[in-house]
């Protein structure tokens, strides 16, 4: 079952990633000026090889030493527990609907992603998923990415955050100069025949009008438009 699990979680990846990178070959050929073009594992990170230095690094060790418990809930999994070690306000929440992610299959606008955040450390989590999904920012490494399966401890050894390369097939790319990086999509707004809309990759230079596709936003932003709470057309 979990090698079935583990196909299933690379092929989408490879999927999804394949899908965004033909939506967004025009957008990264712009950005490629000053991209590294080396190995993740070049002397200069190391990045499948060096020792590592992030916050998921400090909860593993005091999983590992029992100075640390996770509780299981049956609804939320980890998530409480994950967000208490990790130091992750609550309030942080963001939701996202759109389906770019490992767990896209689970994700829509009646079951979003929650996002929660601070200078550390981004963690995914879905209702109903099978992981929680970890980018932490390492010491010597950039963004260091990690999933935790949402399943209670079989007693089989302390509970880990487990090392996740698949993530680098969508947050390595141009989009990220070519190093380990974080991303964001703002994506149109699905056809019925759609599994997804069409993300494209946005930063500080883009207008509000191509903003937020596939995010919940709040708040008022006056007379000016943004791609925020389009759902899926029926």
């Amino acid at each position: 079952m979990d090698n079935e699990r583990m196909t299933f979680r690379v092929s989408l990846a490879a999927a999804v990633c394949l899908f965004a990178f033909v939506c967004l070959t025009v957008p990264v050929s712009g950005q490629r000026s000053g991209a590294f073009m080396g190995s993740s594992d070049d002397t200069a990170i190391k990045y499948s090889a060096a020792p590592s230095s992030n916050a998921i690094i400090d909860v593993n060790q005091k999983l590992q030493n029992g100075e640390l418990k996770f509780t299981f809930d049956e609804k939320s999994g980890y998530l409480a527990s994950a967000l208490a070690a990790l130091d992750l306000p609550v309030d942080s929440q963001l939701l996202v609907f759109s389906r770019t992610s490992l767990q896209g299959r689970r994700i829509g606008e009646q079951n979003p992603r929650a996002l929660f955040f601070n200078d550390r450390v981004a963690m995914g989590w879905v209702r109903g998923g099978d992981l929680l999904e970890v980018a932490a920012t390492d010491a010597s490494q950039g963004i260091v990415f990690y999933s935790l399966e949402q399943k209670p401890d079989a007693g089989t050894g302390p509970l880990q955050f487990k090392r996740e390369f698949v993530c680098l097939g969508c947050h390595m790319t141009g989009n990220t100069l070519n190093v380990p990086g974080l991303l964001m999509f703002s994506t149109t707004r699905a056809e019925p025949t759609q599994y997804s809309g069409i993300p494209r990759h946005i930063d500080q230079l883009d207008p509000l009008t191509k903003r937020f596709g596939g995010w919940f936003v709040t708040g008022s932003a006056g007379s000016a438009q943004h791609m925020g709470n389009q759902g899926r057309i029926c």
